[in-house]
Formats: C-alpha cells, structure tokens, sequence
C-alpha cells in the first residue's frame, strides 16, 4: 500500500495518484507488515485461560503529518497544481499479506488540519432609509406682540391754585426799623397795597396811618399767588416798589415786573418797610 503524504489516504500499490486528494504519489515501497506467527507452548506447561499471550509489537508505516494545501510554509514554494483525475481500469493487485487495520480503526486525516469555512458573515438589515432631501419643515414662530406705545403725558400749564392751595404768609410791619408785632395776613389770591380815596374807593390793604405811609400813592402794588409762589408787582406808583433780598445789606433796584418773594424778603412801598414770612 501506498500512504498518501498530503492526506494520509492508503493507495493500493501502482496508483500514480491519490483516491482522497488526487495528488501525484510518490514512488514508495509499501512496507509489508509483519508476519503473526503462532509460538507453540512447551508440552509440561499448563493452559492457563486467565493468561493473556502477549501481543507482537506491530510495525506500521510511518505517517507524516499532511501537509495542507494552504500552508503558506509548505515544503516547496511553488503551489502543486491540482492534476487532472483520469479513471484508469485498476489491475487486480493482490498483496501477499494483508495489511492489518489498527486498533483504533482507519486512519483518517485530522480533522483539525481539514480547511475551516471562512465563518458566514450575515449582514444585518439597515434600519430604514433616512432621505436627505426631504427637508424638514420648519417650526412656526409664534410673531412676537407689538408693544403699545407708551402715551407721553404732556404736562399741564401751571394755573394759579384756588384760595385752598394758598400758602399761608403774612406782612409784618416795621416801625422805625422795628418790628411792631403788628402784621397783615395774606388770604387772598391777590391783594392790593394803597390808601384809601373817595374818588377810587377803599383797597385791600390799607395802610393810612402807618410810619412812611404818607409816599404811599392811593394804589401803589399788589401781592398775589402764582404759580405756587407769592409775587410783588408796582402798579405805576409814585415813589416806586423795593426788594432786598434775605440775608443781603442794600435794596435792589426799583421794580419793573413781578417778583418773586420768599421768606424773610423786605419790601419797601414808598418810605413804608414790611417783611414777607410764610406761616
């Protein structure tokens, strides 16, 4: 027999190429096996069937390793190429001594040297198909309220308050550069200062008979509230109306419009001196 040196198959001898793998095989003597032979007991010695004979070692072939066809590291470098299988009337070979099967049964190429499927690679399914071109619609935004236009409150002219709003002042007398005391509450919105005369009647405020009064003209000024502030204006008097300011030594100027007063002013109606102080 003829064993295969790439797949271990045994061939009967003559066979130009291997039954399992189709390779050339070699021109090898099989190697016959040995000869079993029967060793006679001896006539004194007793059967004893508890007794194994001993088993003759059997010499087998020895089996290389197959060599697989993808080993980049086989014996020669150059791929065997795969000869074409042509069936040949086999001639009937008897071999003068059959080869005994071992223990373990045929021999088999190992498995482990048979070539391994590449493991199947299953492609799971894409999930499903995102469009790029379809274009999402956009989110509507809400259009944002318009703010009302905040009204511009124009301010009020100031009107001259009612005699409720007045704010409550007076005239002290001076008496030789005194103060007598004596004063003349403002409870009017205006108030005329002069003396009285039968052709022009009596005024608000009568000062006959005061120090001074005598350069006093029949109507001389008047005191009124305006604009929340007490004011002094000359009505075309003789000798004219002054001003001097608190805390100040001269008098001003005479008087050609309305002035303001505040507290503490002086006032001079001719020669007559009154100081003007709010309660």
């Amino acid at each position: 027999m003829i064993v295969c040196q790439v797949c271990g198959t045994q061939n009967p001898d003559g066979a130009r190429f291997c039954d399992g793998c189709g390779v050339e095989l070699a021109a090898t003597p099989s190697t016959p096996s040995p000869e079993v032979r029967d060793t006679p007991l001896p006539e004194n010695s007793t059967w004893d069937s508890n007794v194994v004979p001993p088993t003759p070692p059997l010499n087998q072939p020895d089996i290389q390793e197959p060599i697989s066809q993808n080993d980049p590291l086989a014996g020669s470098s150059t791929p065997v190429p795969t000869p074409e299988v042509v069936e040949e009337p086999l001639e009937d070979v008897q071999p003068s001594t059959p080869v005994q099967e071992s223990a373990s049964g045929p021999i088999t190429p190992d498995s482990t040297d048979q070539a391994t499927p590449a493991s199947e690679t299953v492609s799971e399914p894409l999930s499903e198909p995102v469009s790029m071109n379809k274009s999402e619609p956009a989110p509507e935004v809400a259009p944002e309220p318009t703010p009302e236009p905040t009204p511009v409150e124009t301010p009020a002219a100031p009107s001259a308050p009612a005699s409720g709003g007045l704010v409550p002042a007076k005239l002290a007398i001076k008496k030789y550069g005194v103060l007598s005391g004596d004063s003349i509450p403002l409870a009017a919105g205006a108030l005329t200062v002069g003396r009285f005369d039968a052709s022009t009647g009596p005024v608000d405020i009568d000062v006959t008979g005061l120090p001074g009064s005598e350069h006093v003209s029949r109507r001389h000024a008047q005191v009124f509230f305006e604009n929340g502030q007490w004011k002094v204006k000359d009505l075309g008097s003789t000798n004219g109306v002054f001003v001097r300011k608190s805390g100040e030594v001269n008098f001003g100027p005479r008087i050609a419009e309305p002035t303001a007063l505040t507290n503490g002013d002086e006032i001079a109606f001719g020669n007559l001196l009154m100081i003007f102080q709010e309660d």
